[in-house]
């Protein structure tokens, strides 16, 4: 099943308003399927919180993002505008939600369930990032955001020439 956490200027998800499908993989298994790619960071999400580095050098990296739940969590990534603080950026991402705040979405992993993992490949540029999950906790309604799950974490330059 696809489905849509990120809440509208309402707070409603859009999986309440219709974005959310089912679908079926079927086919072969590769043979190399089982094989996971190599990571150059972890990630670890449980109730409610990400278990992360705090810094990473620009470029190129390949991150394992894992549920230790057990409650399902995402990450969802979002590069801090220039100049914003990352108290003003989860102010602004409180009150009026992903679209009211100061940065950019660049992706991040989907839900998974307890135990699960996935890979993403990332090509990030100096500056401030957030990580943050959205689905809603079942007890209170709330994001997990609102219940303390994000992180921010700084991308470093590189020094070439030494």
């Amino acid at each position: 099943m696809l489905l849509c956490f990120v809440p509208n200027a309402d707070g409603v998800p859009h999986l309440a308003l219709g974005m959310a499908t089912v679908m079926q993989v079927t086919g072969e298994v590769a043979a190399d399927a089982a094989n996971e790619p190599a990571a150059d960071f972890e990630v670890r999400m449980s109730d409610f919180a990400f278990s992360m580095p705090t810094s990473v050098p620009e470029g190129v990296s390949t991150w394992r993002v894992v549920n230790d739940g057990p409650q399902p969590h995402e990450m969802l990534l979002m590069r801090v505008n220039e100049g914003v603080s990352f108290d003003e950026f989860l102010q602004a991402l409180i009150e009026g939600g992903e679209a009211a705040a100061p940065g950019v979405p660049i992706g991040g992993a989907q839900g998974l369930s307890l135990g699960g993992a996935s890979y993403l490949t990332l090509d990030l540029e100096p500056g401030t990032y957030v990580a943050l999950c959205l689905i809603p906790d079942p007890a209170t309604g709330q994001p997990h955001l609102a219940l303390g799950m994000v992180a921010p974490f700084v991308v470093e330059a590189t020094q070439a020439g030494y």
